[in-house]
């Protein structure tokens, strides 16, 4: 599965030495499988949609709205883990081995606005 998200490249002499693009990832209401967590999740697209997402020709903005919808609950699986993944330096298979006990369960995040 990929995230969608939209994405700027700033094109010729407005493009700064090591400037990197410019993305946001989109997002949608969470599903059944995230909602006791956040009210929100990524949009992902499975596979068979990467084209309609990517190529420009797409215009109708119903068939795009179509694909920001939750992924359903079915295709996703999660686990707890350690809290290994809160720090951004962690870069390892650990970050996502299950764990039995998790010393806490996480509570839902709060809302910014």
């Amino acid at each position: 599965f990929a995230m969608a998200a939209i994405w700027e490249e700033p094109l010729g002499s407005q493009r700064e030495p090591n400037q990197d693009l410019r993305f946001c990832v989109l997002t949608t209401s969470a599903n059944e499988q995230v909602s006791d967590v956040h009210h929100r999740m990524p949009v992902i697209l499975e596979p068979p949609y990467y084209h309609n997402w990517l190529c420009p020709q797409t215009t109708d903005d119903a068939s795009i709205q179509g694909l920001l919808q939750p992924l359903t609950s079915q295709t996703l699986r999660r686990w707890p883990v350690s809290t290994l993944v809160n720090r951004v330096t962690s870069d390892s298979p650990a970050c996502i081995q299950k764990i039995d006990s998790p010393a806490r369960l996480a509570t839902r995040q709060g809302f910014l606005f």
